[in-house]
């Protein structure tokens, strides 16, 4: 999917486009199946466990993880959830499943582990056959498909871990919002939108090859989080096609984050949008629908929305003005290369792009904040892009 963006320089008609997008997600499991008259692949290793009870197999690996789909199985397929999470992780090739579960359940089940697990983060294991009984339809084995081996899978591990805990590292004294948008920012800025290559749709993509298409961005956003203990779940939906996204939760209310549309195509390395940094529903629903098997929570405060946290949010072309006039002080003391703010409504959106196709007023503001922080701007060189679904605003300086 392409984001187009609009770009304007200053008292120019020239129209540029930056672009982003997501591909198609290749999440299809790909399941090939047996009935009991047939015969799986021989397997090195099988797993059994004779669990009768949730009790019993409660998980302990999720700690603070969020775990919206486990929470949403049943007893039955939660007991199910931890037999295959465990031969997956232990990289069984036949996993017995001693609970009465259908097609149906197995593949809920299936689409929880390759979306929670850490190590499914990483490189999920998509495909799978199964064997059940003919008579009742019940699932009794599965033989997960794995493109890599155990030892491969640990080594990516490994190497995720590395960088992300560097990662995390420079966010220790930052409360959940700075964090996020910290998360937000590195991979962004280290990672470009590319469908190439084999690790594109997982962190390990992000990461290491610093490459990936819209699940790869989600999924290392959601690890980032999970090893922090913020709430965080992978949204799968559709945008003109297929597309994955994060929701969080801070301070017990949840929002949408869209890290692949914050990062536009055809723009400075450096550039970060945050359009879709925080959004409730119904901000995201604009231009993105859902798709998923499961409920997602209700996200419907603004509170740790990105403009509204940082008062960007502007209702007139007078406030315009003084927000303008500190963002670009401040932007010309630290050498920052953009400065952000939104519209309130239509009305007010309309009414700055107007401003800034045709009248002198914002420019000399941009001018005035750059002499008094004496930093002088190169004038003739300054361009603005908008977003006409999120009514957002980010201005290029040139120094």
């Amino acid at each position: 999917m392409i984001k187009q963006k609009n770009v304007f320089l200053f008292f120019s008609v020239m129209c540029l486009f930056a672009l982003t997008g997501c591909m198609k997600l290749a999440i299809n499991n790909g399941i090939s199946f047996f009935n009991d008259d047939n015969k799986m692949t021989n397997s090195q290793s099988t797993i059994q466990t004779d669990d009768t009870s949730i009790d019993n197999v409660t998980p302990t690996y999720f700690g603070e993880k969020s775990c919206m789909r486990y929470d949403q199985l049943n007893d039955t397929q939660k007991l199910v959830y931890n037999q295959i999470f465990d031969g997956i992780e232990k990289y069984s090739n036949v996993i017995d499943i001693s609970h009465d579960i259908n097609e149906d359940d197995l593949e809920k089940i299936y689409d929880a582990i390759i979306n929670t697990a850490d190590f499914e983060l990483i490189y999920p294991t998509r495909k799978y056959d199964f064997k059940y009984d003919s008579i009742s339809g019940s699932i009794y084995k599965i033989s997960p498909k794995y493109d890599v081996s155990l030892d491969t899978r640990s080594n990516m591990i490994s190497q995720v871990d590395t960088i992300a805990d560097s990662v995390i590292a420079e966010t220790y004294g930052l409360d959940e919002f700075q964090t996020l948008k910290y998360f937000h920012d590195y991979i962004i800025l280290n990672c470009s939108y590319d469908a190439d290559g084999e690790n594109c749709s997982n962190a390990y993509g992000v990461f290491i090859d610093g490459k990936a298409v819209c699940e790869g961005y989600a999924r290392a956003f959601k690890y980032l989080c999970d090893k922090v203990g913020i709430p965080c779940e992978l949204v799968i939906g559709n945008t003109d096609i297929e597309h994955m996204w994060n929701i969080v939760e801070i301070d017990g209310n949840w929002y949408h984050v869209d890290v692949t549309w914050d990062d536009p195509k055809n723009k400075d390395g450096d550039y970060i949008s945050y359009s879709y940094f925080n959004l409730s529903d119904e901000q995201i629903f604009i231009d993105h629908t859902v798709n998923d098997t499961y409920t997602l929570p209700i996200a419907n405060s603004l509170d740790m929305n990105y403009f509204n946290y940082y008062n960007l949010c502007v209702g007139s072309i007078e406030e315009l003005s003084e927000v303008l006039y500190n963002q670009v002080y401040d932007a010309c003391l630290n050498d920052n290369l953009y400065v952000y703010f939104k519209a309130d409504c239509v009305d007010t959106y309309n009414q700055i792009i107007s401003k800034l196709c045709n009248d002198h007023q914002l420019y000399d503001v941009i001018k005035s904040a750059s002499f008094d922080a004496d930093n002088v701007l190169n004038m003739n060189d300054i361009s603005f892009s908008y977003d006409d679904d999120m009514l957002t605003f980010t201005i290029n300086l040139k120094y």
